[in-house]
């Protein structure tokens, strides 16, 4: 997964209604390692590839947050990297079948925990607690709120 940052902006996708896993949800470009991939930088640079159009020479790896365990037991290793060489993201050519928008929201703005609450949701017979940030009319939840609070603890110290 790549937590990509470009000036002072976070990029961001939305997923298709039509998706069967998570459709409409906020998120990070991303995906599962394949043979060939020679480490978790190189799995979120392809992904993003895939996802976004964005080549692998527009990103400089940054560092990596902590693993992330989702709700549903998938895992996720977050990889922040600097965009570059890009003027918008209206450039960027997003693959219609797992993007339905490309956006960018205001890195201060999604680290600033006055924008960020702990909500508990009702799902069958369990009531899980997530991390929610309401920014710019949109909602970011779940892991993706979390890997931007886990950004928020790692730039903090």
């Amino acid at each position: 997964m790549l937590v990509g940052i470009r000036s002072d902006q976070v990029i961001l996708t939305q997923r298709p209604q039509t998706l069967r896993h998570h459709a409409g949800q906020i998120g990070f470009p991303g995906g599962g390692h394949e043979p060939g991939d020679e480490s978790d930088w190189h799995t979120a640079a392809r992904e993003t590839h895939e996802e976004l159009g964005l080549s692998p020479g527009h990103l400089t790896p940054l560092g990596q947050l902590p693993p992330h365990i989702t709700r549903t037991g998938f895992g996720v290793v977050p990889i922040v990297a600097l965009v570059q060489g890009i003027a918008s993201v209206q450039d960027l050519r997003p693959d219609a079948r797992e993007v339905a928008e490309v956006f960018e929201l205001p890195l201060a703005e999604l680290l600033d925990p006055r924008n960020a609450s702990l909500r508990t949701v009702r799902l069958e017979s369990d009531r899980p607690e997530f991390f929610v940030i309401e920014l710019g009319g949109r909602v970011v939840w779940g892991a993706t709120a979390a890997i931007l609070r886990s950004l928020y603890l790692a730039l903090a110290e």
